[in-house]
C-alpha cells in the first residue's frame, strides 16, 4: 500500500480547501469545509480512543478530507463523486492503487445505512454522525433543513423533515465502543430536545382560533447560514486577490527585465523592437486590469431622512453610517435590532451587494488572465514572424 504521509495530507487539506471555496454551490450551507474540518477533529477523536495505528489515522484523515468533496458536482451522488475526485488527485499525487482503493471504500461506508467493513470505517462513520451530539446540534440540524430547502425548494414541508431526520437518528447506532459509551446518550438527548420542540410548536398551532398569521422566527441556523456565507466570501475575495497579485508581480519583473534590457541596450535590439514593444504592452495592460480587480470599489449611495426613518437605508454598510451623525446612527441601529425581519432583510441586502462586487472582481481576474495568456501567444507569434523577416 503506498505511503500516505503529512505532506500528502496537508496537500489534500489545501486542495479541498480550495476546490469547495471556488465550485461549491452557494446552497450547499452545510457540507461545506467546516463541516469536513469537523468530522476531523472528531475522527481524531474516536480514532484515539479506538486505538488505531498511525498508518490507520493517516488513512482515516484523508478520508475524511475527500468524504464531501463530491458536493461541489452532485448533491444526491455526491459520495461516487468523492471517490471520482479523491481518485483522481491521489492518483496524480503517485498513490498506489491498492491505497486509493482503500480510500474509495472507506468513503462508500459512509452511505446510509452505513455499514463499515473494519475498525478505520467505524471511526469515520461514527465521526460523520458525531455532529449529532454537539452543544449546537440543533443549530446544525436546522442549517441541514435549510440547506435542503436551498437545494430542493419545496421538496419537503419542515415537519416532514424533522419526522424523517429523527426517526434516522434513532435508528441509527454507532459502531465503535466510544461512540457506544459516549455518544449514543448525548444523541439521545438531542433526539429528545428535537422532539420537545416538535411537540411544542404543535401545541402552539394547536391553540390558535382564529386564523391570525404567524409571525416567522428565524432559527439560529440561519444566522450561521449567515455566517458561513460571510465566510466563503471572504475566502473567495482571498483568493481572487491572490491570483490578481499574482498577475501584477509576475508583469512587473517582466516589465522590469524589459526596461533595463531596453535602457542599455536598444541601439543592439532595434530588430527585435517590435515584438519587445508588443510584449511590453500585454504585460502593462495585464497589470492595470489585474490592479482595477484588487482596487476597493465602494458604492455612494444618496439616501434622504425620510430614507433613514422608513428604514430603507442598509446600515451594516459603512459607507452609508458614516454619512449621518452617532446619535442618529444608534437611534436607527437600535431600531433594525428590534425587527428581525428588517434586520435579516438588511443582512441579506449586504450580502447580496457583497456577492455583485465579488463578481465583479473575478470577472476582472479572468478577463486579465485571458489577456496575458492570449497576449504571451500573440508575442510568441510576432517574434517568429520577426524573426523569419530579418533572416
Amino acid at each position: 500500500m503506498g505511503k500516505i504521509n503529512e505532506l500528502l495530507i496537508t496537500g489534500s487539506e489545501k486542495y479541498i480547501s480550495g476546490l469547495m471555496a471556488e465550485k461549491l454551490p452557494e446552497k450547499v450551507v452545510f457540507h461545506n469545509f467546516s463541516h469536513t474540518q469537523r468530522i476531523g477533529e472528531y475522527a481524531e477523536i474516536i480514532g484515539q480512543h479506538a486505538g488505531l495505528t498511525d498508518e490507520e489515522m493517516d488513512l482515516l484523515k484523508i478520508s475524511v478530507l475527500f468524504k464531501d468533496s463530491g458536493f461541489v458536482n452532485s448533491y444526491e451522488n455526491h459520495l461516487e463523486e468523492s471517490v471520482a475526485i479523491a481518485t483522481k488527485f491521489l492518483s496524480e499525487n503517485n498513490v498506489d492503487q491498492p491505497a486509493i482503493s482503500r480510500i474509495s471504500e472507506l468513503i462508500r461506508a459512509t452511505r446510509f445505512p452505513q455499514q463499515p467493513k473494519d475498525k478505520v470505517a467505524e471511526v469515520l462513520c461514527d465521526a460523520d454522525m458525531m455532529y449529532i451530539t454537539a452543544d449546537d446540534a440543533i443549530e446544525l440540524f436546522d442549517l441541514l433543513y435549510f440547506e435542503r430547502a436551498l437545494v430542493k425548494p419545496g421538496s419537503e414541508k419542515r415537519a416532514t423533515f424533522e419526522k424523517n431526520l429523527t426517526d434516522l437518528f434513532s435508528q441509527h447506532t454507532y459502531f465503535t465502543e466510544y461512540g457506544q459509551k459516549i455518544l449514543q446518550p448525548k444523541k439521545e438527548d438531542t433526539i429528545k430536545r428535537i422532539c420537545e420542540r416538535i411537540k411544542h410548536r404543535k401545541l402552539i398551532d394547536g391553540k390558535k382560533e382564529t386564523p391570525v398569521k404567524k409571525k416567522f422566527e428565524y432559527t439560529r441556523g440561519v444566522d450561521t447560514m449567515f455566517r458561513i456565507t460571510a465566510r466563503n466570501q471572504i475566502n473567495l475575495n482571498s483568493i481572487a486577490d491572490n491570483k490578481s497579485n499574482i498577475l501584477i508581480s509576475v508583469n512587473a519583473i517582466i516589465i522590469s527585465i524589459i526596461i533595463t534590457m531596453l535602457a542599455g541596450n536598444i541601439g543592439n535590439m532595434s530588430q527585435d523592437i517590435v515584438p519587445i514593444l508588443v510584449l511590453l504592452v500585454i504585460c502593462l495592460a495585464t497589470i492595470i486590469i489585474a490592479i482595477l480587480s484588487t482596487r476597493p470599489n465602494i458604492i455612494n449611495s444618496e439616501f434622504t431622512k425620510e430614507d433613514l426613518e422608513n428604514m430603507k437605508v442598509d446600515l451594516t454598510f459603512f459607507g452609508n453610517f458614516i454619512k449621518i451623525d452617532y446619535d442618529e446612527y444608534l437611534n436607527s441601529l437600535k431600531e433594525m435590532m428590534q425587527d428581525d425581519e428588517h434586520l435579516y432583510s438588511m443582512l441579506i441586502k449586504n450580502q447580496y451587494s457583497l456577492g455583485k462586487i465579488l463578481s465583479k472582481k473575478f470577472r476582472l481576474v479572468r478577463i486579465a488572465y485571458n489577456v496575458f495568456m492570449f497576449g504571451i501567444i500573440f508575442t510568441v507569434l510576432v517574434f517568429l514572424m520577426n524573426y523569419l523577416i530579418v533572416h
